[in-house]
């Protein structure tokens, strides 16, 4: 595995502007840690903040994030297997680890080590205003309640939605970028498509021109 991977990636000037907002937002709360459950459903959906954060995820990874008031934050993934290309495909969280246990447990146990066991741990996940039903699963909920009895475990609601619809101009940016993207393959695939061409054929074009603009 390389040490680099050749992937677009947002700067880490960046990454310290997103880390400081969000620290503020938890020292008004009161929170000592937030615990972000990037589940892999929903076309990632529920990775969002998570990824935020910790730009771990795509393709149906996990991105099980805690990040601490203070000091690094610890990112959880499925499978060992893939801890080194995540490690390569960004440098924003340098503790990547593959899930022990339970996801409770894991969680759990990396909250202990922190010293944080009797601590106020907000989370997302359970029900809010983008989804009413949350997806947390609740038997990870009571595992935990379980593992932590000392620990205070509250509902950060919509705050990490709240500090992502601000966006820099780094974020504005990259997101032209991506537009752009999407802009070429559309012309390619208005190019492309015409009668007794395939449709892998007009798809396969697209994603050469996505990936041959970088």
């Amino acid at each position: 595995m390389r040490n680099v991977l050749e992937l677009p990636r947002l700067s880490r000037n960046e990454r310290d502007r997103r880390w400081a907002l969000v620290r503020e937002k938890m020292k008004a709360r009161g929170l000592d840690a937030i615990v972000l459950w990037g589940w892999a459903t929903m076309w990632d959906f529920y990775t969002a903040n998570a990824r935020y954060l910790c730009p771990v995820g795509g393709n149906a990874e996990f991105n099980v994030l805690i990040f601490p008031l203070a000091g690094e934050p610890t990112c959880f993934v499925q499978m060992p297997t893939f801890i080194e290309g995540w490690r390569s495909a960004q440098d924003w969280v340098g503790d990547i680890r593959a899930r022990g246990g339970t996801w409770a447990d894991t969680v759990a146990k990396r909250i202990n080590e922190l010293g944080l066991g009797n601590r106020t741990i907000g989370m997302d996940g359970l029900a809010g205003p983008l989804d009413p039903d949350g997806w947390l699963p609740h038997s990870v909920y009571v595992r935990l309640k379980e593992l932590l009895p000392e620990t205070r475990l509250l509902d950060i609601g919509d705050m990490l939605e709240q500090v992502r619809a601000i966006k820099s101009a780094e974020e504005i940016e990259v997101l032209q970028r991506a537009a752009g993207l999407g802009d070429l393959m559309l012309q390619a695939c208005r190019d492309m498509a015409r009668p007794g061409v395939k449709e892998c054929e007009v798809y396969a074009r697209m994603v050469e021109v996505m990936l041959a603009n970088g």
